[in-house]
């Protein structure tokens, strides 16, 4: 069998232009210069989007002028390089990844220079916008109130936020490296630590603490940072500062402690609340007792707990809606404790007849009523004749001596002695009695 051998100058030739055929199909932008900075190739995708001519044309388009230096250097050095540019304005850039090779020529010199470019724009854009995201989630991480720190699983702090280092009185730079236990003055790190357990793989485990330092209250959580295989790689430290929470505790304690020492010693609570259920006055009688901090201006929310202060709100609420006076049984939680009363309420109106305020005389009931007074039954309202019950409506509806007075056309000395009448047939000894016993025998 005979083996014809193609001569070697066609074989060079053949792979020459099937080379020249992958160049031109390729997508990108593939050129050679010589050392006039004349075209001695260029491909199909060269042309189209650099403008190339033919072969003698000198490069001037501005991707080449970025590249001019870099050619340059190659033909000086001989050595292969690559290079990054844009083009375009800063918001519509195109970017070219480009890989500089030399050609020798017959003699072994540096004869022109390969240049393969490739657009890298949605890489850069991508690159761009994680950078962007970064450094947005660096500036929203100095900005939490939150102390944070990431630590490597050599005990090593990464990264603090400013508020961290504010606390310790340094700068971010300088906590880079430290050891994070001995930065909190620890002497080593503490068992409930997740970096302790070199075999922990659960990538939800955390240790939350109550502890002091900076000479307040924090709330720690140490939470682990694991890889893809869920092998520990550090762990993230926050804390926040709950002195204010503590304080709200305290000062919480504080007001129930007086709330129920300020319901317990009164016979009755009068309160002066504005059509919007703010408080105008809220004493406790008989001492003219005051809360220990000032009420007006405040609404129930800011005074009793959530469920006390909507219904305090809700009876305001109907009785302005209505226009009318009533009364109802209500009852007030003050921490564990719940006290029941029976509320009077009554309008206050201007000249021009317009509701201005309520008025809430609220009188204890039940078990916290004054244990001296006697059994009522609707029976012994029987006892009383009927101007006594009038006057007695009156008094539980808030009036005064005078008020009631005025409204039935006698003197203050007839609805006082009307009133000792009352209390000697019941055996009743306080006005708030009296206000006790008509809300038991259903009198308004």
């Amino acid at each position: 069998m005979r083996v014809m051998h193609k001569p070697e100058s066609k074989i060079q030739e053949k792979a020459t232009d099937l080379l020249l055929q992958v160049m031109d199909s390729a997508e990108d932008i593939i050129f050679i210069v010589g050392r006039s900075h004349s075209v001695q190739y260029c491909n199909d995708r060269a042309q189209k989007s650099l403008d190339f001519g033919g072969r003698s044309e000198k490069l001037c388009s501005r991707m080449y002028e970025g590249l001019r230096a870099s050619i340059d250097a190659v033909f000086e050095s001989g050595k292969a390089s690559d290079i990054e540019t844009a083009l375009g304005q800063p918001d519509d850039e195109t970017w070219f990844h480009t890989w500089l090779t030399p050609v020798l020529d017959g003699s072994g010199d540096i004869g022109a220079v390969l240049a393969i470019a490739r657009d890298i724009s949605e890489l850069k854009r991508k690159e761009k916008l994680i950078s962007r995201s970064r450094m947005e989630w660096l500036e929203a991480v100095d900005s939490m109130p939150l102390l944070f720190a990431v630590i490597d699983k050599t005990y090593r702090i990464k990264k603090v936020n400013r508020a961290l280092a504010d606390e310790l009185g340094t700068c971010l730079q300088e906590l880079h490296g430290r050891l994070c236990y001995e930065t909190f003055g620890e002497k080593c790190p503490p068992n409930s630590c997740p970096l302790m357990d070199p075999g922990l793989t659960d990538k939800c485990r955390s240790v939350e603490t109550q502890t002091n330092c900076f000479g307040r209250p924090f709330r720690v959580n140490v939470s682990a940072l694991t890889d893809k295989e869920g092998k520990t790689i550090g762990c993230l430290y926050t804390a926040r500062d709950i002195s204010e929470r503590e304080n709200a505790l305290k000062a919480r304690i504080r007001n129930e402690n007086h709330l129920k020492q300020f319901m317990k010693n009164a016979d009755y609570i009068v309160a002066v609340q504005s059509t919007t259920c703010k408080y105008l006055s809220l004493r406790a009688m008989p001492g003219n007792v005051r809360m220990a901090e000032p009420t007006a201006g405040k609404t129930p929310f800011e005074v009793f707990d959530p469920e006390t202060a909507a219904g305090i709100c809700n009876r305001i609420k109907h009785a302005v809606k209505s226009g009318e006076g009533k009364a109802v049984l209500s009852q007030w939680k003050i921490g564990e404790e719940v006290m029941h009363f029976m509320d009077h309420i009554s309008m206050i109106h201007d000249s021009s007849g317009r509701i201005r305020a309520v008025m809430t005389i609220s009188t204890k009931t039940g078990a916290q009523a004054d244990s001296g007074d006697p059994e009522i039954s609707s029976e012994s309202a029987k006892q009383l004749t009927r101007r006594e019950c009038e006057i007695l409506k009156l008094i539980s509806s808030g009036l005064t001596t005078s008020q009631i007075a005025e409204r039935l056309f006698i003197s203050k000395k007839t609805v006082a002695t009307h009133r000792s009448r009352m209390m000697e047939k019941l055996g009743i000894h306080k006005i708030s009695g009296l206000v006790r016993y008509a809300g038991k025998c259903g009198l308004f």
